[in-house]
């Protein structure tokens, strides 16, 4: 069996301090100024729940990905960072 593996070796950044001070899983639009929106606020729906508003984020100091998740039947809701979008080939 062969795997295939792209982008497995990304540079690690340094996080901005604005970044640093975004406050994870917690609900609420806390944006500092040099987030950026990526795309359009997309509505998820799960088996068995309401749906769920996920906006997307890039920091243009530190390049930062954020995901904020509107949900107030979940825990994992509010700010997580994400991995960096792959390219489409």
């Amino acid at each position: 069996m062969i795997f295939h593996l792209c982008n497995v070796t990304r540079t690690p950044h340094m996080i901005c301090e604005l970044c640093k001070t975004t406050e994870r899983n917690a609900r609420g639009k806390h944006v500092h100024e040099r987030l950026q929106q990526v795309g359009v606020t997309e509505r998820v729906t799960r088996a068995s729940r309401k749906a769920t508003w996920v906006t997307r984020f890039h920091c243009q100091l530190c390049g930062t990905y954020w995901r904020h998740e509107d949900d107030l039947h979940t825990g994992r809701a509010g700010w997580a960072k994400e991995n960096a979008p792959t390219p489409a080939e």
